[in-house]
């Protein structure tokens, strides 16, 4: 059984003295563990295993009639002994009687948590509090300062509002800080909540278990704070709530205890009527799923109305958040983008999906084969492979090297005029070519204007037979549904020239602008480096140099 004299060992403060302190937060009716809370007590073995007879005992030694402690012009009539009030400190969210700390609660928060199906393997524990706790803690301890004040120091800000946030960094002095409500909490109910719901507590757990405790009196409790200090409100009219953590905490950080006084009582009175809670809120961290894909990525909407029936983001996506992960929330990321024009072919485009608050957590290896064999079944446009989970780390890889990645690309190109074997041999030695690349006018309406250095590793022309053009298919390099003659019109001349360009380009290159130059706002272009006028006809991306995901052996 612990004895008072252990909990006074932690400090060097006289033990008559240390009950005077006790006898005077018992007289304001705070609630024992908010007593441990107030002489500093942050051994979490204390709350645990210290039971209600013990606490009841530790009780009888704080108003034994040689220990009264000091008391506060215009306070109210202390508490009687035998009686049980609300806590003013922690509005009964540490007191058993009000049910939030004990086995009944507990069991009502598991029942909450199962009903929503989560899979999970460990959880962690967060608590949202009315952030009038931060007033009430506040004037607990400004109504001690007047008292004890070489124990409890003037700035009090700094040992409330850092305890409320948890910060033991920014404690002015560790060893005369306040325990937070939310912890103390935790100490309290954490092994119980554990065992009932069978899983270990874990700090870093992506399983999220968020207790919601509401207030009634919140809000109007803080109301004083707008005439305390009016400059901290006169830009929050229109913008939520003025009354959170963040802004109390600064205000009463900013506020010296005297002018507290002024505007509040200290300590505040007694509640009515306590905390109550009936949301509990489960949340699982995302999980990553990539892989890699050919067609066009995202819906596509102008003015509100869908420009296309699919995108690759809805046949990939909700198949795989849904069926796999029991989802709707998603975001889609993908090594790169290109126009709906223009194919992806080769090993396809790595892409990533955060599937976010997920149901279940662990996905075999046959049910990802599975949803492949799904999606690459249902459309005739989309193949998808490697699909796999990967942890949040790696998901890096996708975006490292966002400039420095290649890219290779075959385009389906027509020239005005004809090219000689010289023209051939001299624009296929060309290497790395750097390019001043303007903002292209097709996309000037939705990206800023700006000059971006690019770069064109490679460059290769294979000349088409015109007199063959027609004959070209899917199986060679571009489906063909026109003809030369259809062609001479684009450039306006009877002398053409088709051919096939090989590029490897700096990711981030406008290939379309290289060919024909977008009215000389990329420089040099094709146009220039052949000296006749150039246009693209197909656009095919052939492969994207990123060896990521890794490839499996399906």
């Amino acid at each position: 059984m612990f004895a008072l004299r252990e909990i006074i060992s932690e400090f060097e403060l006289d033990e008559v003295y240390f009950k005077k302190i006790g006898r005077s937060l018992r007289d304001w009716g705070l609630c024992p563990n908010c007593i441990l809370r107030f002489i500093f007590v942050k051994n979490q073995n204390i709350y645990q295993i210290i039971n209600a007879a013990e606490l009841n005992k530790w009780m009888d030694d704080l108003v034994d009639n040689d220990n009264k402690g000091l008391t506060i012009d215009n306070f109210d009539k202390p508490v009687e002994r035998g009686t049980e009030v609300c806590c003013r400190a922690c509005l009964g969210i540490l007191q058993k009687s009000f049910c939030f700390s004990n086995s009944n609660f507990i069991s009502k928060v598991v029942d909450m948590v199962n009903k929503q199906n989560f899979e999970f393997i460990d959880f962690y524990c967060a608590l949202s509090l009315p952030v009038s706790l931060l007033i009430r803690e506040h004037s607990v301890y400004v109504a001690l300062n007047e008292l004890y004040p070489e124990v409890y120091q003037a700035d009090a800000s700094n040992n409330i509002n850092n305890s409320s946030s948890c910060n033991r960094n920014n404690y002015v002095n560790d060893r005369y800080s306040i325990a937070a409500v939310r912890e103390v909490w935790k100490w309290l109910n954490g092994p119980e909540l554990s065992r009932q719901l069978d899983r270990p507590f874990n700090q870093k757990s992506p399983f999220e278990i968020q207790i919601h405790f509401e207030y009634k009196n919140d809000n109007r409790e803080c109301s004083f704070l707008k005439d305390l200090s009016p400059k901290d409100f006169q830009k929050r009219k229109n913008s939520g709530s003025a009354f959170n953590r963040n802004n109390i905490t600064k205000i009463l950080k900013d506020t010296k205890c005297k002018d507290f006084k002024k505007f509040c009582k200290v300590p505040m009175s007694i509640p009515l009527i306590g905390c109550h809670c009936e949301v509990v809120v489960c949340s699982n961290q995302s999980v990553f799923v990539a892989g890699s894909r050919t067609l066009s990525q995202t819906p596509w909407f102008v003015d509100g109305i869908k420009k296309f029936e699919n995108s690759v983001e809805e046949i990939i996506c909700k198949p795989i958040a849904e069926q796999l992960f029991g989802s709707r929330d998603y975001k889609f990321s993908s090594s790169g983008r290109e126009d709906v024009d223009v194919r992806m072919l080769g090993r396809g485009r790595p892409f990533l999906i955060e599937v976010i608050n997920p149901r279940k957590i662990s996905v075999s290896d046959e049910e990802f084969q599975k949803i492949e064999m799904f999606i690459n079944g249902g459309s005739r446009d989309v193949f998808i492979r490697d699909v796999q989970m990967v942890n949040k780390e790696e998901t890096h890889h996708l975006k490292e090297g966002e400039q420095e990645k290649l890219k290779i690309y075959k385009a389906l190109c027509i020239m005005k005029g004809s090219i000689c074997d010289d023209q051939l041999i001299n624009i296929n030695k060309l290497k790395d070519i750097e390019l001043q690349q303007k903002t292209p006018i097709r996309v000037l309406h939705r990206r800023p204007l700006a000059t971006r250095t690019r770069t064109v590793h490679e460059l290769k022309i294979d000349l088409i037979n015109i007199h063959r053009f027609e004959e070209l298919d899917d199986s060679d390099v571009f489906k063909v549904n026109t003809s030369v003659e259809d062609l001479k019109p684009v450039l306006n001349s009877d002398v053409i020239s088709l051919f096939v360009l090989h590029l490897t380009t700096q990711a981030g290159t406008y290939v379309k602008e290289f060919v024909h130059g977008d009215f000389s706002r990329t420089m040099p272009n094709l146009s220039t480096l052949l000296g006749c006028e150039c246009d693209i006809l197909q656009l095919d991306v052939a492969d994207v140099l990123l060896n990521w995901p890794p490839s499996l052996s399906r």
